[in-house]
């Protein structure tokens, strides 16, 4: 699972913030400063790939002659040629 984007924990903090709105002030502080603790910790996970096989993903992004697409079905990536991605898509749509 990717790590999740600023947006999404500032979403949860929002949502924390809603929750303890109606507590004493005291028990909104303890929360507050757990979470800070927690979030001090947070790191993003471990890549499980090695620096080469990171090289070639990033070679592969920057690729303008391709296209890499998750497909509608299952857990699998396609990589396409740009130009034959381009003709296959440029018929009508119904």
């Amino acid at each position: 699972m990717p790590y999740p984007p600023i947006e999404s924990r500032k979403k949860k903090l929002y949502a924390l913030e809603e929750g303890i709105k109606t507590l004493n002030d005291t028990d909104k502080e303890l929360i507050r400063q757990e979470c800070v603790v927690i979030l001090r910790k947070d790191r993003p996970p471990r890549s499980n790939l090695n620096q080469e096989q990171l090289k070639a993903l990033k070679s592969l992004r920057e690729n303008k002659d391709i296209v890499i697409l998750k497909v509608d079905k299952g857990d699998a990536t396609v990589v396409m040629d740009q130009e034959e991605y381009i003709k296959r898509n440029e018929g009508p749509t119904v």
